[in-house]
Order: structure tokens, then C-alpha cells, then sequence
């Protein structure tokens, strides 16, 4: 239940099809500060450690207003990478626990929560925990409200895969796994059930708090206006809970 590390590697991706060379306004909230040294810190909602830009990008305006132009090149590119590290809301937490039932079983319940906007939810989410070595038989039990999960018990190697295909936020979901064991469970045991690792996305929603206030074309006539759209999404990188 204690943070022991956590980091955003995060990048605003633009796929540009525009017409010409013209210039692009890109803008960023205000309340966002780069680096912790910054003054500016303690009254900012989203705080990044570094940032780096497009090589067709001017920011000389990013530090006072926030806005990054440029000329696009046609098609996809990374306008900005940035990293954040420190404490931010995690979007999903894992709350394991061990019941140790009888000599040569034991029980694993997993309860895990969506700690993401209600509006939005997690997709294509799978949660995998080893399983101890001397491990015989598998069994899994899913909780109330569990429709279209899944799991799986990968014998070979010893892994339970729990998959979740939406995941609501503000929602908890619970497995429990019975494991029979043809050597009796010790503490040595208890260490091989873990660490449990996580994939997902959730779409719509941005960790970091980064948001794209506007993406204005430099004005160059009324018969030109391109569609334009932003898409926010978060990835697990390297999502672990590891059990004591």
C-alpha cells in the first residue's frame, strides 16, 4: 500500500495533413510549472521534472504564455516529450492479501480499484501474479458483477492472468485464487506469489494533468479551415504491486 516509486513518461504526438507551411498555435494549461526549483511550484496543479521539443518548434513563448508554434511537417511527429515523477494519483491500486488455509493451501484475494474519473474507464486491462513453485492446482474465483472477465492459469509458468475489458472508474473488482500445494506453504512461498504487474489503457484521460487548451492555425483565409482533434490517452509502462 506505500508508493515506492512512480513516474509519467509522457508526449503530445501531432499527425498533421495541413495544406501549405502555416504557422501552428499550440497551448498549454497555465498552471503548469518545469522543474522543481521553480517558484512557482507550490501553486501549480501539474508540475513536471523536464521537457524537451520538436526541432520545428519555437518555444520562446512556452515559459511566460505556455504556447509552443510551428510549421508542422506533414504527418506524425512528437511535438513535446516531458517526465514526472513524485505523487500523483495512480489510476488503478491493488490491495493484495494472503490467507494461508491449511498446511498445503492458501488463499490469494486480489481487490482492485479504478481511482479514475467515473466518467471514464480502463480497457484491455490484465492483471498477472506467479504462482509458488510448488504449486499443484489452480483454482479462481471471480466476484460479484465480474461479467465478460476472464482468467487464466498458465501451468507452465506458473501465472494467473486476470483480464478486465472495461473497467469503470470510481468501481472495485475482487479475485480470489485457491492454491494447492505439494509442499507445504512457508514463508518462501508467500515470496514467489507476486509481484503482480498490470496493463491497461485508459483512454480519455491524462494522468500527468497536461491538457491542450487550444491548437489555433495562424489566420490565412475563410475558405481554409481544417478539422482538427485531440485524443488523450493513458499506458502502463511498468505497473507493480509487490507482496510482502
Amino acid at each position: 500500500g506505500t508508493m515506492v516509486t512512480a513516474e509519467v513518461d509522457g508526449s503530445i504526438m501531432m499527425k498533421s495533413f495541413l495544406s501549405g507551411s502555416p504557422d501552428l498555435y499550440l497551448g498549454l494549461n497555465d498552471d503548469l510549472v518545469v522543474g522543481r526549483s521553480d517558484s512557482r511550484g507550490k501553486y501549480a496543479t501539474v508540475c513536471l521534472d523536464s521537457v524537451n521539443f520538436h526541432e520545428s518548434a519555437d518555444s520562446t513563448r512556452f515559459e511566460a504564455e505556455r504556447v509552443v508554434m510551428m510549421r508542422p511537417p506533414a504527418g506524425e511527429f512528437v511535438v513535446m516529450n516531458y517526465r514526472m515523477t513524485g505523487d500523483f494519483t495512480q489510476p488503478f491500486r491493488i490491495v493484495p492479501s494472503i490467507e494461508v488455509v491449511s498446511t498445503y493451501k492458501a488463499e490469494l484475494t486480489l481487490r482492485v480499484r479504478a481511482d479514475i474519473p467515473t466518467a471514464t474507464q480502463g480497457i484491455n486491462v490484465f492483471i498477472r501474479c506467479p504462482m509458488p513453485k510448488a504449486a499443484t492446482s489452480v483454482s479462481v474465483e471471480l466476484g460479484v458483477g465480474a461479467q465478460s472477465q476472464k482468467y487464466e492459469y498458465r501451468a507452465a509458468e506458473k501465472m494467473v492472468v486476470w483480464s478486465i475489458p472495461k473497467f469503470k472508474g470510481g468501481t472495485e473488482h475482487v479475485c480470489k485464487i485457491g492454491v494447492a500445494m505439494g509442499a507445504p506453504f512457508v514463508a518462501a512461498s508467500r515470496k514467489e506469489m507476486g509481484p503482480i504487474s498490470m496493463l491497461f489503457e485508459v483512454p480519455n484521460h491524462n494522468v500527468s494533468g497536461i491538457a491542450i487548451k487550444f491548437l489555433r492555425l495562424e489566420e490565412r483565409s475563410e475558405s481554409y479551415n481544417p478539422q482538427r482533434w485531440v485524443r488523450n490517452i493513458t499506458q502502463a509502462n511498468s505497473y507493480v504491486t509487490r507482496m510482502q
